[in-house]
């Protein structure tokens, strides 16, 4: 909870600000007060992961608020359907069977369900066996046994292949590395990857792999990338010795013997996603924590190479934390990143990166410079008037909640028009709560003609000033606007900086 106010006319009404929004009660010092959710048009959702389908339906997992879904089994695109509770994290949709739905809770627990979570958290059921979940002995509890990541990564992906319709999913827990064949299966049966191979004290934060499903790709919460081949996930049965159980037992698996595992780079701290191409032989590794200077690496010979050379293509990156990337239409040369400060851009294999969350004319088409900690593509999205056919930018804010874009990947952002400088600037206002005149620093010294505009929370312009001249600080009357949020953004063409401010 974030900040709690009552009515000074009536104490009775309080009003309080959570994780999960606003709410509000008429009675609240009853025992058991009644809270009505007035979140409509207020999305403050805080997204570890999510997933799309070709019907452009969303899930999404949130911290504290559990998991939801967006599109046909609500009536409003802003509105969602709760599904899963607690922590969410990663999810997934099904293309090729549409009411399946994945959802997963921290530190590992998967859940699936096969009616569109008709019935809310009713339709979800662990998706786990013996062989990841026996413990408790005899009454699994939905969790791996082997614990993993407060985020676990998975990586769900099906095709069709000589009219069967097959799905993988994978799973990184603390020690191995899980895979399922059949994630849309009545019954599901995991296969782990890892045992005997290096140090299995490793917790998995980052997982992808080849179209051909010979090589998976997988990072560390340490800084690991591990290049694992094995038999094709899509051609080859995974199987049991045992059949009648079918589990790991002393045995294992046929297959178990031809797994290799290789480490192919160490970065010393939290790999936050893995990305390749088709082939599997360009892969680009994002990295988290603060105070460094290097965030993404791609190598060209991942796959084929014995020891692949990983080039730092942070560039002119602001110096945060990235948490996610997408390899765009699947190409080698261009990439969508999630970061600390929203989304950002690279048509050349990451020689330079463009700011792409003010990339257009009109502010509501704005996307928020929030952290984003996934970013997806879909290649398809069915809208009203029929199926748009093309690329789909997804991502999941912490605080802003979920975005969707058609316009973004296909027509790419301008090159040149909208390159970054090395620091994007942050502007301070004083005083913060304002009231009549506010005091606006903008980081560094604007030169020629600089716009600055504010608006509201909901993209409206309600100010804007032109400065001629040389300028890093200036007065702003806002007398006039009503109290509330603002957001303040400064551009003169080669130069910006944002931030927000309160009017009292």
């Amino acid at each position: 909870m974030h900040g709690v106010m009552f009515n000074p006319s009536n104490p009775e009404n309080m009003y309080v600000i959570t994780d999960g929004g606003f709410y509000r009660t008429f009675n609240c010092s009853a025992p058991e007060p009644f809270f009505a959710d007035r979140n409509k048009n207020y999305a403050t959702a805080q997204c570890y992961g999510l997933g799309a389908n070709r019907l452009g339906q969303v899930v999404f997992g949130t911290q504290d608020n559990g998991s939801g879904v967006l599109g046909r089994i609500v009536n409003d695109p802003r509105q969602s359907k709760d599904l899963t509770g607690g922590d969410g994290t990663r999810c997934a949709l099904s293309d090729l069977n549409t009411n399946y739905i994945f959802t997963s809770v921290v530190n590992g627990e998967v859940r699936r369900a096969n009616d569109g979570g008709s019935n809310g958290a009713a339709s979800f059921k662990s998706m786990f066996d013996r062989n990841i979940d026996n413990s408790p002995a005899g009454s699994p509890d939905g969790a791996p046994d082997d614990d993993a990541g407060w985020i676990a990564p998975i990586h769900f992906e099906e095709r069709v292949i000589d009219g069967q319709e097959k799905s993988v999913f994978l799973l990184g827990t603390a020690k191995r590395l899980w895979l399922t064949q059949g994630a849309t299966a009545s019954k599901t049966y995991w296969f782990n990857l890892r045992d005997g191979n290096g140090d299995n004290t490793v917790t998995f934060s980052a997982v992808t792999m080849s179209k051909d499903g010979k090589f998976i790709y997988a990072g560390t919460q340490g800084g690991l990338v591990y290049r694992v081949e094995v038999p094709s996930v899509w051609d080859s049965t995974y199987k049991y010795y045992d059949t009648i159980t079918n589990l790991y037992g002393t045995q294992g698996y046929p297959l178990r013997n031809q797994i290799v595992w290789t480490q192919i780079a160490n970065y010393g701290r939290y790999v936050t996603d893995l990305a390749c191409d088709q082939s599997g032989n360009t892969l680009v590794v994002t990295l988290g924590n603060y105070g460094n200077s290097s965030y993404v690496f791609r190598s060209n010979d991942a796959r084929n190479a014995a020891a692949p050379v990983f080039t730092d293509i942070t560039g002119n990156l602001p110096k945060m934390p990235v948490y996610s990337v997408v390899m765009v239409g699947g190409s080698t040369t261009k990439y969508i990143i999630g970061t600390e400060m929203g989304l950002y851009g690279s048509s050349n294999s990451g020689s330079s990166w463009d700011d792409i969350n003010m990339n257009f004319t009109n502010p509501n088409d704005w996307h928020p410079r929030v952290a984003v900690y996934e970013v997806i593509e879909k290649g398809s999205y069915e809208t009203s008037t029929g199926m748009y056919k093309g690329s789909v930018i997804y991502s999941g804010t912490h605080g802003r909640g979920t975005f969707r874009s058609l316009t973004l990947a296909p027509n790419f952002w301008p090159t040149s028009t909208n390159d970054i400088s090395a620091d994007v600037h942050q502007i301070k206002v004083y005083p913060n709560p304002a009231q009549n005149q506010i005091q606006v620093d903008l980081g560094a010294t604007f030169d020629g003609t600089t716009q600055v505009k504010v608006f509201s929370l909901t993209g409206s312009l309600v100010k804007s000033v032109v400065l001629n001249g040389s300028y890093q600080t200036f007065q702003m009357n806002v007398e006039g606007l009503p109290a509330g949020a603002y957001i303040i953004y400064a551009n003169n063409g080669n130069q910006k900086a944002t931030n927000r401010f309160i009017k009292q």
